[in-house]
């Protein structure tokens, strides 16, 4: 039995093989093959002439790829559905289901073939479209956008066979399925249970606060709340060093704020970093990790810290409240409060140890032999439905 998947996720090719270094480690496609013998992926591509650093193989025996141009930001608006819809409508014609990871251009298209061929199709809702969008800034074209993509996927979960979403804030109530359609809550991390660290002892800390933020560069990380925070700490006498993992369109930008507020000896950009032990070393050498999104499903970068037993601080968006207590939550944009959670912190290693604790058993509700079986179960649905559809 065949299935397609459509993602807006950007892999990477190279001599003919396909690479990633994020999301899709080398069993994240073995789940989907417990229920549908092939697989298939539209997806972005991006051509690379080595393979890089600390890159995941994906392609595999039953798994391939159809790539579409690695395009981003108001190119990929444009272009994107047109690609998408072009390049879905031949797929899907070999497809017994599909899976469609959303919102995402290559998941609305494929979700408008999908129903046009009356494929049996299942959504993956992996944030919200409207809150995103609208985190972006108050243009009026913004709202247009918000208010589109929000009924595309309404739509789209309404007549989906079967439907997961990695949050259970917000989202099943914003963007309901069918009353039939099998319904689970549950992230797509895979965290294996050897690399969750020990809880941390903050007893020997140094005299300085390490501070660590991964994410994308992007608007809506509000990375800039960090620096205004870290300004306004040091004024206050406290000691901290603050480090950025991630590039994106708004690093030069970050990177003069940085400047202008005179944290050069504060603040490092160490842009992205594909290799996971690399990252891990980084997240192991600081004491607190921060998150200042003003949108987020349930993130994934987080839950990967907290695994290695960092304390969190972040903003109240989206699923990060199903992760963070309430007191170590801040309102998003609100640079005071986050200012004032850091500095609490900087002289308090027993709290701190108590929050990794606490990160640590967060994180053991997300390794692969707890969550793969529950995946498993919903594509096993699909697949049912396929089955009965044909009898």
């Amino acid at each position: 039995m065949n299935l397609l998947i459509a993602t807006d996720h950007s892999f990477m090719a190279c001599d003919s093989r396909i690479f990633d270094t994020a999301t899709h480690d080398p069993g994240f496609f073995e789940d989907y093959q417990k229920a549908f013998e092939n697989v298939s992926v539209i997806c972005r591509m991006a051509q690379r002439d080595s393979i890089p650093e600390g890159a995941f193989r994906c392609d595999s025996r039953g798994v391939k790829f159809i790539g579409l141009p690695n395009l981003h930001g108001p190119l990929w608006a444009i272009l994107g559905d047109r690609l998408s819809s072009s390049i879905a409508e031949k797929a899907a014609s070999a497809a017994d289901a599909m899976v469609l990871r959303v919102p995402g251009q290559i998941g609305w298209a494929a979700g408008r073939v999908a129903r046009s061929f009356g494929k049996p199709y299942m959504v993956e809702v992996v944030g919200d479209p409207q809150k995103h969008i609208l985190s972006l800034g108050s243009n009026p074209l913004y709202r247009l956008m918000a208010l589109r993509y929000a009924h595309r996927l309404r739509i789209l979960a309404r007549h989906a066979a079967v439907a997961s979403y990695v949050s259970s804030v917000g989202l099943t109530g914003a963007y309901p399925t069918g009353t039939e359609a099998p319904t689970l809550c549950i992230s797509d991390i895979r965290l294996n249970p050897e690399q969750i660290a020990r809880p941390r002892d903050y007893r020997v800390k140094g005299s300085r606060l390490r501070v660590i933020m991964v994410a994308n560069l992007v608007g809506y990380k509000r990375h800039e709340d960090m620096l205004h925070a870290t300004r306004r700490l040091l004024d206050g006498g406290s000691e901290l060093e603050v480090r950025l993992v991630g590039d994106g369109p708004r690093r030069r930008r970050l990177e003069a704020i940085s400047e202008k507020l005179h944290l050069r000896d504060h603040v490092a950009f160490h842009g992205h970093i594909a290799d996971r032990e690399a990252l891990n070393r980084l997240l192991d050498g600081s004491d607190l990790f921060v998150m200042t999104s003003a949108a987020e499903g349930l993130p994934r970068a987080m839950i990967e810290a907290m695994a290695r037993g960092l304390p969190v601080i972040a903003s109240r968006a989206g699923g990060i409240t199903e992760l963070v207590d309430d007191t170590e939550l801040f309102a998003v944009g609100h640079v005071d409060q986050l200012a004032d959670l850091i500095g609490r912190l900087c002289s308090d290693p027993e709290r701190l140890a108590r929050l990794s604790a606490a990160s640590v058993n967060k994180a053991r509700a997300f390794t692969s032999d707890k969550l793969s079986s529950k995946r498993i179960t919903l594509y096993r649905f699909l697949r049912d439905r396929v089955v009965r559809a044909g009898k």
